[in-house]
């Protein structure tokens, strides 16, 4: 059982009364055998680490950030959490990061300081999204990103490969550039 004093919530934190803050993290585990095969039945891992909000956050209406696993999951000093979005367990976000309308950062995510990450954008688990990275709207992010880069796509790739190719193709369907593609 989560102990109260386990979440800490900034007194200078804003968070919408609709917000859910100690969900229950998506994290179940199954037993060994003794030759090293998952047996039995699937429990779920109690979310006992807990949450810690930092100073200036604004989390938005109807979002959920789960409890800890193995670490508490933070949402950093200065972040902001738009509605609808879902933080997973032992998500570590970063100070002055936005994270967009109805996005997904499954658990054990990083994101590093001053990232943005658009409106319906998911991110897989244990994935390590660096400093100042842009992440646009509706991405689907499954590897690692480097410190500084803007990124698009799903899944996702850097933005300026993107507009390449996006320009290959209307020059290959012959798109004048009046019409949209």
């Amino acid at each position: 059982m989560i102990r109260e004093d386990s979440i800490q919530i900034s007194d200078s934190a804003r968070v919408h009364p609709t917000a859910t803050i100690g969900c229950e993290p998506f994290s179940y585990q199954r037993p060994f055998s003794k030759i090293g095969i998952k047996i039995g039945k699937l429990t779920r891992k109690p979310g006992t680490f807990g949450i810690i909000i930092e100073d200036n956050v604004d989390i938005g209406p109807h979002t959920s950030i789960q409890l800890g696993t193995k670490q508490p999951t933070i949402i950093g000093k200065g972040s902001i959490v738009n509605a609808g979005a879902h933080i997973g367990h032992d998500v570590q976000i970063g100070k002055r990061c936005t994270i967009g309308l109805g996005s997904t950062i499954s658990g054990f995510t990083t994101i590093g300081d001053g990232s943005t990450i658009g409106p319906g954008c998911t991110i897989s688990n244990r994935l390590t999204i660096g400093k100042r990275v842009t992440i646009r709207i509706g991405s689907l992010v499954v590897h690692n990103i480097p410190d500084g880069w803007d990124v698009i796509g799903r899944p996702a790739i850097p933005f300026k490969i993107f507009r390449e190719r996006r320009k290959q193709m209307k020059e290959l369907l012959g798109v004048d550039g009046k019409e949209t593609l």
